[in-house]
């Protein structure tokens, strides 16, 4: 260091100690009075001093106690929320194992209520489910964490359920094709059937397992088709011995009387109609020797309306004969084509004695679903 530096430290050091040893003299020159309140004031002022140190000591200690304090509340909520979050994520994990589970049973039932389409969409939405199903959190994911996995779940889940909403429609639609088209299936077959629809849709808007409810439509639809074929069967089997022993007994022709010179007279074998109901009725009449029919458009709306009406009402009916003119009338149920149903009122003897009446002259054809009507005049 500087010697001159060094000079100037030694200087003011002794002059501290002067002015310390001449503030020292000058208070020993003071009265005892006078010391003892210098004195005083001192010990104030250290007091003072020490007072100062513990409140700021106290007040450093009481806003840590409040940071702790509020640590420890964070953490209280956090864990509430976490527990919160998990019961939430377990809450809804059964609907989607429930749909999952109807996904996979559905997909594999070959049930004919089902399209190719739905079936592909069923293993897709099982798919789906599978993977966000098998995805759990984390044993220490924080409430954020398990909030984003159960958004993410329930996401999927309803998802899941409107995509299958078009598959129960679409088996639904299905199911009700196959009622409207078996007429003639029992009344408790057809019952069953409805009484299914009705079970499938109430339990899947329940958000219920449909997967029986399912089955149990597959097979009610199964069980009218069967009931409505069979009946259908037993009508052809019927109408083929009627036209057997018709083929049988040519000499005796039922009806009309054959008139002398027709086919029937001469021992010609009754006509195979392979046409429509007009040119049918023609063909029997001719060789019965009964003048020919001619299509009526009055007769042609009556018919129609008259098939409606049985459509309508999902009965065989005759409709109320108009006063003050020649009238007849056949109705059927069930026949697929012109040619079957001609056959069938041909081999009913009420039937074919109105196509063979010489006294009418024209007719009229009405046809609604599986429902008939042939009206004279």
């Amino acid at each position: 260091m500087d010697r001159g530096v060094s000079m100037s430290f030694d200087q003011l050091r002794l002059r501290a100690v002067e002015r310390a040893t001449t503030t020292a003299a000058s208070l020993r020159r003071l009265p005892v009075a006078a010391r003892r309140a210098i004195a005083a004031t001192i010990a104030l002022a250290l007091v003072i001093g020490a007072v100062t140190t513990v409140s700021v000591s106290s007040a450093q200690a009481a806003a840590d106690a409040r940071a702790q304090a509020q640590i420890v509340a964070a953490q209280t909520a956090e864990q509430r929320l976490v527990g919160q979050r998990r019961a939430a994520l377990a809450s809804i994990q059964p609907l989607g194992q429930l749909i999952l589970d109807d996904s996979n049973a559905w997909a594999s039932s070959a049930s004919p209520l089902l399209s190719a389409g739905d079936v592909a969409t069923l293993h897709s939405v099982a798919g789906a489910l599978d993977d966000s199903l098998d995805r759990a959190p984390e044993a220490g994911a924080s409430s954020s964490e398990l909030q984003e996995l159960y958004e993410a779940k329930l996401t999927m889940i309803w998802g899941a359920r409107e995509r299958l909403t078009p598959v129960i429609a679409s088996a639904l639609a299905a199911a009700k094709s196959q009622l409207d088209g078996a007429p003639l299936a029992d009344a408790a077959s057809r019952q069953a059937v409805s009484d299914s629809m009705i079970a499938l849709d109430f339990l899947w808007r329940d958000h219920s397992s449909v997967t029986v409810p399912l089955s149990g439509l597959t097979a009610t639809a199964a069980a009218v088709k069967a009931s409505h074929e069979a009946t259908v069967a037993a009508q052809a089997a019927a109408a083929a011995a009627a036209a057997a022993a018709a083929a049988a007994a040519t000499s005796k022709p039922r009806g009309s009387a054959p008139r002398a010179g027709s086919s029937a007279a001469a021992g010609t074998p009754e006509p195979v109609c392979g046409g429509g109901v007009l040119a049918c009725s023609n063909q029997l009449r001719a060789w019965a020797g009964v003048g020919a029919l001619s299509s009526s458009g009055a007769l042609n709306a009556e018919a129609q309306a008259c098939a409606q009406r049985m459509s309508d009402s999902g009965s065989m009916t005759h409709s109320a004969p108009p006063a003050g003119r020649t009238w007849g009338e056949n109705i059927a149920m069930g026949y697929a084509s012109e040619t079957a149903v001609f056959n069938g009122w041909k081999n009913s003897a009420g039937h074919r004695a109105n196509i063979l009446r010489a006294g009418f002259g024209s007719m009229g054809l009405g046809h609604v679903g599986s429902y008939w009507c042939q009206v004279f005049g």
